[in-house]
């Protein structure tokens, strides 16, 4: 990250080079235009000139190249490859972006929160037990796209940029995922419990969707041991497996008197609450589990 930042700094300084150089060209073309036309050295001007401008041209092209290439690894280094969606240091930077969209708004009256969602798939070892590392990273993939249709329509994951009122998707480790939803409060709703409702409501439709979606996905192998992902909405037949996931949210404000990094420690303590809040959660589903395969009797309990 410091080499990428690093060669930001040199393509900025070239940049103010290159700038400069304009502008004495500016100078030097005023120059030949105000010769008269019999001076001995005004066509030998010209053709300095010319040179010059194309020197220009050829050094402006390679920084453009040379930038270019900047921002691709840049990116790169922020997405995660196998689903194309951003990486821990991905959903930092896309954070802070999210958050000077949002300065603006709030700056005039509106009422900006958002919805920090941590998300962990339930039971992903059996799948790839069944279907190898290869059904695993098609499982991933597939649910990627399902948790990006479950936000907004318009969202801009394929993209690999924050566009203003979308979400954020993040897999920030193998089978779990965070997603930053910033929400605009309506203006008709004036009251705190008002507003504390309508974000309840909006909490529970987004995770209730993403839990519903995750029905309609099934994994299994064909004839040739291809491994296919079902989308469809059925019993499920035994050679199939289904994906599930344990969500769970924290809602943060935007508030109106924080400071830009102000905002985004709120936003980051969200994501880890929610985050740490969801291990607690599976923790005691898991205990709970041992416990009642603990309490089951088996065949050699019984006399027979």
């Amino acid at each position: 990250m410091d080499k990428i930042q690093t060669t930001l700094t040199v393509n900025n300084n070239k940049r103010s080079e290159g700038e400069a150089l304009r502008n004495a060209i500016d100078k030097m073309q005023l120059i030949i235009d105000v010769m008269p036309n019999e001076t001995p050295s005004k066509e030998a001007l010209r053709g300095m000139l010319a040179a010059i401008i194309e020197g220009s041209r050829q050094m402006h092209a390679s920084l453009k190249k040379q930038e270019d290439l900047t921002i691709y690894h840049r990116r790169s280094a922020e997405i995660d490859h196998l689903t194309q969606i951003f990486n821990r240091r991905g959903l930092e930077s896309a954070i802070k972006d999210m958050v000077d969209a949002n300065i603006e708004k709030v700056r005039v009256g509106e009422r900006i929160y958002y919805m920090c969602i941590a998300i962990d798939l339930d039971d992903f070892k059996p799948i790839n037990t069944a279907l190898g590392h290869q059904g695993g990273d098609i499982a991933l993939q597939t649910f990627t796209r399902v948790l990006k249709g479950s936000m907004r329509v318009t969202d801009f994951v394929a993209k690999r940029e924050y566009h203003e009122g979308r979400s954020i998707e993040s897999r920030t480790g193998g089978d779990e995922f965070l997603v930053v939803l910033p929400m605009s409060i309506p203006s008709y709703l004036t009251s705190t419990q008002d507003v504390d409702d309508y974000i309840q409501k909006k909490k529970a439709e987004i995770i209730n969707k993403i839990k519903d979606s995750l029905h309609e996905i099934k994994f299994k192998k064909d004839g040739n041991g291809e491994i296919i992902s079902l989308q469809k909405i059925g019993e499920p037949e035994v050679d199939e497996l289904v994906l599930g996931a344990s969500i769970n949210a924290h809602v943060c404000k935007h508030d109106e008197h924080a400071t830009h990094d102000d905002v985004n420690s709120a936003i980051d303590k969200a994501l880890n609450d929610a985050d740490a809040e969801l291990e607690k959660i599976k923790k005691i589903r898991r205990e709970e589990i041992m416990l009642e395969e603990a309490n089951t009797p088996t065949a050699l309990d019984y006399d027979y």
